[in-house]
């Protein structure tokens, strides 16, 4: 839909966050059975302070395209888990929140659906 466009901060700031607008990311995919995907999710690499944050917005939209009207616009906020060290997966221990993997662990986070919990 050409008038529609992603609300960055929208879903962090309902739920009393701030996630700054550099770090959103959108994407769009065409099912080819008449739907358009607009995903849009909040990866913030600005800071170290980005690695205490568990929670990120997550919101999608879908429109179907024959009929130019829009399907869904959700918008959530994402658990995805302890920050760690992408190859070694060792936790990250940033000044501001050092623990910030072991309170995700204590939570039962994974920041993974399919994980056993």
């Amino acid at each position: 839909m050409p008038n529609f466009h992603p609300v960055y901060g929208y879903t962090a700031a309902a739920m009393g966050e701030s996630e700054p607008h550099a770090g959103f990311k959108s994407y769009v995919y065409d099912d080819r059975v008449g739907h358009r995907w607009l995903l849009t999710h909040h990866f913030g690499t600005g800071s170290i302070q980005r690695a205490c944050v568990r929670f990120h917005t997550v919101d999608i939209a879908v429109a179907d395209t024959a009929r130019n009207m829009l399907l869904a616009d959700l918008h959530l906020m994402g658990d995805f888990g302890k920050s760690v060290v992408n190859k070694t997966g060792e936790p990250l221990t940033p000044p501001g929140c050092p623990n910030q993997a072991d309170e995700a662990d204590a939570a039962g986070s994974h920041g993974n659906p399919y994980a056993s919990r």
